[in-house]
């Protein structure tokens, strides 16, 4: 009965992991930047998820350094959902790497198929464990591919410190809470790092409460 039960709770992991595939998704934006004096063009891959919609929009997050620059008006940002490509607007953002969020609104049909994770109404804790997601993996074939990782949190306030290994694909990816039963309630914004061992994210609890503005109408925004 023992190991019955250990391969149902694997099953059922295994499962809000796949549905995570499709809420997490490939971040593209095309902008430019002055470096050395040198305007230069960049095509910034990163992360972001599903937190609401309703029948006309959906709203998702990442982090704000994804679109630090000049945003290119020939090419919107978008994201990549079940092979297709959608264009996303910029609502609002923190502006700063001590703000690193990012509101972002596309149209809600092309989410028809995915579930919005739930934004976590109780605050990360210090020596909590969370889960990592985001596209910052590698394939065989070079190509970005999504991945997780079990990121212990050694301090929490409204920077997260994860004991992780994020690289830079992931950011604006999920960081997420495991409740008992298997589900993912999402905690924080993958935001910075040093690619080996420690992690940075922004805290969802942090999140101005006049973001609601940009939210699907009839969804609560985190508090």
């Amino acid at each position: 009965m023992k190991s019955q039960m250990h391969y149902l709770e694997h099953q059922n992991q295994d499962h809000h992991l796949q549905l995570l595939k499709n809420l997490v998704l490939p971040f593209e934006i095309s902008l430019q930047r002055i470096e050395t004096g040198v305007r230069r063009h960049f095509i910034e891959r990163c992360s972001a998820f599903l937190i609401n919609k309703d029948e006309h929009s959906a709203t998702l997050l990442s982090a704000w350094h994804c679109i630090d620059g000049e945003l290119s008006l020939q090419k919107s940002p978008t994201v990549s959902i079940l092979g297709q490509t959608v264009s996303v607007r910029i609502a609002r953002s923190g502006g700063n790497m001590a703000n690193d969020w990012l509101v972002m609104t596309a149209p809600a049909d092309a989410f028809a198929d995915i579930t919005p994770i739930q934004i976590s109404s109780q605050p990360a804790a210090t020596g909590e464990s969370f889960i990592g997601i985001g596209w910052g993996g590698t394939s065989t074939g070079g190509q970005s591919e999504q991945r997780s990782l079990i990121c212990p949190g050694s301090s929490v306030e409204k920077i997260i410190t994860l004991n992780c290994g994020l690289k830079k694909g992931d950011s604006g990816g999920l960081v997420a809470r495991r409740l008992p039963g298997g589900e993912l309630e999402a905690i924080g914004i993958i935001s910075s790092g040093d690619s080996s061992s420690i992690s940075l994210a922004f805290a969802l609890a942090h999140l101005p409460r006049d973001s609601h503005q940009y939210y699907p109408s009839g969804a609560a925004a985190p508090r």
